[in-house]
């Protein structure tokens, strides 16, 4: 599980996708577990975290202080284009990775309103979340460079607290994923190699 990638292809072999998603495989073994390869349970589980995302969704909206949090939410629930991702079961990585992600900023987004001790228990916890998010679906890493502009943008009245807190943040999880991105970074290497002696022969 840690050493494939989400298809089950060692990530050492050229023919690897390279998508590194263990915790949503992680979710899938469970679910074997739970209920073996009975379809239902696991269209049902996805179900519920599609359900969970959405109250996510919820509270987000009301974080940015929108007028209408509840239609916001109910139109993520119920927007067709979710349709692969919640009836698909391997879209289930986009469904955790999005929960982890929403996780993730709310957490930040009270890291930016406390002060002291609790303020950087908030960013910790953030910076966990991120990392779970990251692990259901690559795209999850990007709850970094937004979490980094709601600070910014919208803290101005202590910008250069805020400044300091949000590049100790970024070159910190810089530092914590240097060996994921290393490994992408080497996988890239293989297939450009890989292309290159296919085009030459």
């Amino acid at each position: 599980m840690w050493k494939n990638d989400f298809w089950g292809t060692s990530l050492t072999n050229s023919g690897s996708h390279g998508s590194y998603r263990p915790l949503c495989v992680l979710s899938f073994r469970l679910n074997y577990w739970a209920c073996g390869h009975h379809p239902w349970g696991y269209h049902l589980v996805n179900l519920l975290l599609h359900c969970l995302a959405t109250a996510l969704v919820y509270r987000t909206a009301r974080v940015f202080a929108s007028p209408a949090p509840g239609p916001t939410a109910l139109l993520f629930a119920v927007h067709p284009i979710h349709t692969e991702a919640v009836a698909g079961i391997v879209g289930r990585a986009d469904v955790l990775s999005t929960i982890f992600y929403l996780l993730s900023f709310l957490t930040y987004s009270r890291h930016v309103r406390h002060e002291l001790i609790v303020e950087w228990v908030y960013l910790w916890a953030s910076l966990g979340l991120a990392a779970c998010a990251m692990l259901c679906k690559e795209t999850g890493i990007t709850v970094l460079a937004l979490s980094a502009l709601y600070d910014v943008l919208l803290h101005r009245q202590s910008l250069s607290l805020r400044l300091v807190s949000s590049i100790y943040f970024i070159s910190f999880t810089n530092n914590s994923f240097e060996s994921y991105l290393n490994a992408i970074k080497s996988k890239l290497q293989v297939r450009c190699t890989n292309l290159i002696k296919t085009v030459i022969c």
